[in-house]
């Protein structure tokens, strides 16, 4: 397993993701898009940080059965990451 100077692992396909935190560092309003008596919808740009515990398949340490030819079981990988952006 590899990771970039972040800390942060590649080369795996998750199977799922949890978002942890979410830090809002900056925002603003770009355009509104709809407005009407009820509602409004608008686009916002902004900078935050978010991080996520993300879990894979395991193959490289889960175990394999060379007479049926599959693995025993498939361990669970787990992943913290950290995004700006």
């Amino acid at each position: 397993m590899s990771y970039d100077h972040r800390g942060m692992c590649d080369g795996h396909e998750y199977e799922e993701f949890l978002i942890t935190h979410v830090i809002i560092k900056e925002y603003k309003l770009s355009a509104i898009e709809d407005l009407d008596n009820d509602s409004l919808q608008a686009s916002i740009i902004c900078e935050m940080e978010i991080q996520t515990l993300n879990s894979y398949n395991d193959y490289e340490n889960s175990p394999w059965d060379p007479e049926d030819e599959e693995y025993v079981y498939v361990e669970e990988g787990k992943v913290w990451e950290q995004h700006d952006t």
